[in-house]
């Protein structure tokens, strides 16, 4: 989940601990801990989405970037090779000290990956920088 991807990171307090007290409806006495920075994510999508499939195309991450990290959904693997398979293919997620540093780490991952089709939107987060 998109939405799920940029949280993660923020997340300072044990995930295991965190998700523990939700099984166990005791959230009312727990501390949640977040580092102080921000995460913004752009979803990176097959050709044909949200319409129709796309055919399997092999994806090219040519470097990764600091201060972002790649979340696989729309992903299969084709003769040992990472292929997208349609839809929402990843997310890149890049962290920064503000806004506008997570921004460009999540944008100059997303342009060091290729795929036959790739399209995502160039103005996430725009409205707040």
């Amino acid at each position: 989940d998109p939405e799920c991807e940029v949280i993660l990171p923020l997340i300072k307090s044990s995930i295991l601990d965190l998700f523990t007290k939700c099984v166990n409806k005791e959230l009312s006495d727990y501390e949640l801990e977040l580092y102080d920075r921000s995460a913004i994510g752009v979803v990176l999508a097959s050709k044909n989405y949200p319409y129709s499939s796309s055919n399997p195309s092999k994806i090219d991450i040519e470097k990764e970037i600091e201060n972002a990290h790649i979340s696989f959904g729309g992903v299969s693997k084709i003769d040992g090779e990472k292929c997208a398979s349609g839809g929402r293919v990843l997310v890149s997620v890049g962290v920064g000290k503000n806004l506008k540093e997570a921004s460009e780490a999540a944008y100059m991952q997303c342009e060091n990956i290729k795929f036959d089709g790739a399209k995502y939107r160039r103005d996430i987060a725009h409205e707040v920088l």
